[in-house]
Formats: C-alpha cells, sequence, structure tokens
C-alpha cells in the first residue's frame, strides 16, 4: 500500500509533462480552493482511470510509504475536499461523502493539514477534524472515544513516537497536544492511573509550554519532535511523560508557517527562517544559512529570499533526488491567481542557486512533494497545477504542456580588476549536439551589478560552433544565452571567450 497526502494552496517552477493518466476529473468544479488527497488502497484498480481537468489543484504532501500485503505493486487512490467534502476516486467515477449526517471541513479554509497513521487518512482545517479510512471506505468525525476531549482548533498536526500531536490552537498558540501511545483517539489528559503512554499536553506535561508560537512541526526520529516557532526553533527530546524536556536550537531564527521543510536522503533539514532565507540543519545541530551568498554563490540570492511576504505567501520546500537539490517554493494563501511567483532551486554538486517560473500561471504549481515509486521514472518531484493538473519536472520535456520553456544563462560580469577596461575579442561555444540551438546576446557595464547596453548578438547552433568575432569592450561583460522557443530544449557543454586587459576606464555620461 502506498499513502500519499495531497492537501492545501499555489508556488512556481518549470514544468515537465503530465504525471500519469489516472488522475479523473475531480467533483466541485468551480469550488474555491478544493483540497486533494493521494493514497493507496490494497485492492483498488484505477489505472485505467483517464485524467481530465480539474479548475484547481491543492497541497500535495506525502504522509508515507509502505507495501501492500501480498501486493506487487503500488494501486493508487485519488480523494478530494471540495466544498467541506471528501469524495474518493472509484473504478471510474467518483463517490462523494455529501449526505447531511456526513462530517464536512470548511470550504473557505485557507490552510488544511492531514496525515495517515495506522493506515487511516486524518484531516483538519483549524475548525474540523475527519478521518478516513481507506480499507472500508468510511468517513467519521474524529474525535474522542474516552473521558477527554479532543483539542479544539489545531493549526497543526504530526505523529511522533506512536502519539499523534497537534499544536498551535487559536486560543493559545504556544499549546502542543498527543493523543494516547497508538490510540488518535485517546485524550484523556487527566485518567485516574498516570501511564507513560497516556495523552499529555503543554499545561500538565513536565516539559510545560512550547516556549515560543508554534509555526511548524517536525518529528524527525523516534527521539526528537522539533518545534519550528515565530523567532526560535526548540526541540523536544523523548517522551514528554518519559522525561521529555523542551531544548533551545536557535533563537537568532525561527521557521515560516506550515510544511516548510524537507529533509535530503541523509536526514539533513532544510527549512525557511522566519525572517527569510534558507537554513540547513543536522540532526540535534544549529541551523546554517544556505542562501548568504557563501562559496561564491549569487549576491543578491539572499535579498531576494528575504523579500518574500509571508503574509501572502507560504514558502513549502522539497527535495529532489533526481537532481540532488533543493526546491523552494511560494504558495499563495489566495484560492487562485493570475501569477506565477518565483520559485528556487539550490543544486547541491554545485552549490549554486538558480530561479525557476512557470511559462504560464495556469502552469503555476499550487502544491509540490518529492515522491517515489516502483518504476525509476516515478521517483520525482511531482506538482499540483492552478489548472488541475498534476506534473511532473521532467529533465527531456520541451515545453510547459503547450507554453514555451523560457530559459536562459547569464555569464559574468567579466572583468579585470581595478579601474580597467576588458576588450571581448572572440567566443566559441559547444552546444549539445542532439539537442537545439539558442541566441548570444553580449551586454557591456560601467557597473558590475547592471547588465548595461548590448554591444552585440547572434545566434549558436546545435553541436560545435565557430569562433565568432565580438570585439567590444567595457568595464564589465556580460555573455546572455537564452532559447524562448516552443518545442526546443537546448544545453551548453562548454563557452570560451578571449579576454585581453585595456586602459583605464572611459568615464560615460
Amino acid at each position: 500500500m502506498t499513502l500519499l497526502l495531497l492537501l492545501a494552496p499555489p508556488a512556481s517552477t518549470a514544468l515537465g509533462s503530465t504525471y500519469g493518466g489516472d488522475f479523473a476529473s475531480a467533483p466541485g468544479t468551480g469550488v474555491k480552493r478544493p483540497e486533494y488527497v493521494y493514497l493507496g488502497l490494497e485492492a483498488l484498480d484505477n489505472q485505467g482511470v483517464s485524467g481530465n481537468k480539474v479548475p484547481q489543484v491543492a497541497k500535495w504532501r506525502t504522509a508515507s510509504a509502505v507495501t501492500a500485503p501480498g501486493a506487487g505493486s503500488r494501486l493508487r487512490q485519488l480523494a478530494a475536499v471540495a466544498g467541506g467534502n471528501l469524495h474518493v476516486q472509484g473504478i471510474s467515477s467518483w463517490d462523494t461523502f455529501d449526505d447531511p449526517t456526513d462530517p464536512t471541513l470548511d470550504a473557505g479554509a485557507v490552510y488544511t493539514w492531514g496525515f495517515v497513521h495506522n493506515q487511516s487518512l486524518y484531516l483538519g482545517d483549524g475548525l474540523s477534524y475527519m478521518v478516513y479510512d481507506p480499507r472500508d471506505g468510511t468517513l467519521a468525525k474524529w474525535e474522542s472515544t474516552g473521558a477527554g476531549a479532543m483539542p479544539e482548533k489545531c493549526r497543526l498536526a504530526t505523529v511522533y513516537r506512536g502519539r499523534v500531536v497537534l499544536a498551535r490552537p487559536a486560543s493559545q498558540p504556544q499549546n502542543w497536544y498527543m493523543s494516547a501511545m497508538d490510540e488518535p483517539t485517546i485524550w484523556d489528559f487527566f485518567p485516574k492511573v498516570i501511564t507513560t503512554d497516556q495523552a499529555v499536553f503543554g499545561n500538565n506535561a513536565p516539559a510545560g509550554l512550547c516556549p515560543d508560537i508554534i509555526n511548524t512541526l517536525i518529528p524527525h526520529n523516534d527521539d526528537m519532535l522539533i518545534f519550528g516557532c515565530d523567532s526560535s526553533i526548540w526541540r523536544l527530546a523523548g517522551d514528554p511523560m518519559e522525561g521529555g524536556s523542551f531544548e533551545r536550537l536557535s533563537d537568532s531564527t525561527g521557521m515560516a508557517f506550515g510544511p516548510s521543510w524537507c529533509k535530503d536522503p541523509v536526514g539533513i533539514i532544510y527549512f525557511f527562517g522566519s525572517k527569510g532565507g534558507v537554513y540547513r540543519m543536522s540532526p540535534g545541530g544549529y541551523p546554517q544559512f544556505l542562501s548568504d551568498a557563501r562559496d561564491g554563490q549569487d549576491s543578491s540570492i539572499q535579498d531576494r529570499l528575504t523579500g518574500i511576504d509571508l503574509s501572502s505567501y507560504r514558502v513549502e520546500l522539497a527535495w529532489s533526488f533526481e537532481e540532488q537539490g533543493l526546491y523552494v517554493y511560494q504558495i499563495p494563501y489566495a484560492g487562485s491567481a493570475e501569477e506565477t511567483p518565483l520559485a528556487y532551486f539550490w543544486d547541491s554538486k554545485n552549490n549554486a542557486w538558480h530561479e525557476d517560473q512557470a511559462s504560464d500561471y495556469r502552469v503555476s504549481p499550487f502544491c509540490v512533494r518529492s515522491v517515489d515509486g516502483d518504476l525509476p521514472g516515478d521517483r520525482r518531484v511531482v506538482l499540483g497545477c492552478q489548472d488541475g493538473w498534476l506534473r511532473e519536472i521532467a529533465a527531456d520535456a520541451v515545453s510547459d504542456d503547450t507554453y514555451p520553456i523560457r530559459s536562459e544563462v547569464t555569464l559574468g560580469p567579466l572583468a579585470a580588476g581595478g579601474d580597467i577596461e576588458i576588450m571581448l575579442g572572440r567566443i566559441k561555444a559547444v552546444l549539445a549536439k542532439e539537442q537545439a540551438g539558442c541566441t548570444f546576446e553580449v551586454y557591456a557595464s560601467d557597473e558590475p551589478s547592471e547588465l548595461g547596453r548590448i554591444v552585440a548578438s547572434g545566434t549558436l547552433q546545435p553541436g560545435q560552433n565557430p569562433r565568432l568575432p565580438v570585439r567590444r569592450r567595457g568595464a564589465f561583460i556580460w555573455i546572455v544565452l537564452r532559447n524562448t522557443q516552443a518545442g526546443e530544449r537546448w544545453a551548453l557543454e562548454e563557452l570560451m571567450a578571449d579576454i585581453e586587459p585595456l586602459g583605464r576606464r572611459k568615464v560615460r555620461a
């Protein structure tokens, strides 16, 4: 059984082809902010269901992945919360839980969370809770079955040491709650007999309340639950009923709200800071800046990341196993938007940042997740886009599903240092022979932070290109390569240039 979870709102990136063909049209077309769930079912064969466009896709998060007993491959089921109702994809149509007695969520919620625990799906929107069991196809209110009451209006949830964790209720954003061990419906915080596996919460636990407003929860392992807070980071070490206590990891930064983090294959945590910027943190270690222009990084990346408006956007991260790097996405809180906000990619092999942006707002993602599967091609970053399709990041794509992929690289500034101008004589480029060509432009500038004016341009062909004479001078020289043609992709193998120092810079009015 594969248990994957798809939930809440947008971001950006250059996209590849449609991911799979078994995502049927969602019900409730025109409903604002539908929320989606994607999970496995042991005995459902829905691989032949054709994919049709739906108006929106919201957040997609992976909850867990396990193998179905006796199954040779993973089977899938798509579910959606649209208009507050849960809809579950059957073999050829949708089953809708719209009976007056069925539980619902708030159709206008700006953020919805969910997780899979003991093969059931738990959902909440900060107001209401419900649970879906895919094994028997039942939907019920998620509520306490014991003496204690469910904590109300919690905006965050996860699973830690077999306990369901709820946090950040509207009335006390520093509070947290844990169910009894392996019992998501047992919330008796004051049993007659105290046991180590009973339910517990901040106000009656020895660990106490979290020292700061809670923005996100990271269950790193069975010995550490990290609380990413508004201006600090704390870890709860061990179980709160067995001596667990809060330990401060940072008081210089917190974490942004929601799933603003991810892990790489060796367990390093990457997160977006509450003051802006991307950090990484080893298990039990302290956060370190990843976007502060160290070791030759683009010096402007930190300014752009700290400039993200966290009141309008939620920032979410995803690790790409295929590309060995980190995607950083801006997710608008708005239900839909005719915009394509910038995304960013950090290449771990070269310690380099790249901007990324969708070609059209309709293919701008509302969600992102790094997923796996049985086939090599299934192990990709997958995006839920505003036009309703799920798409994958495909290295061999030649379009953003009919929209041209606009790609470019800027090399520079080339300079001699001091106040000496340089002459760019000839350039020679080698492009991938089996792909398309590109155009080039040469810029000259008096300032190292500005491209300046175009002084030369031309076209480069696939494969080996002859040496092209440029003969242009300037204090700072830039070379820009780009391709905006539909149905084309290109790759730069090598670029060489003849550069020689000249006299002192000329002062231009």
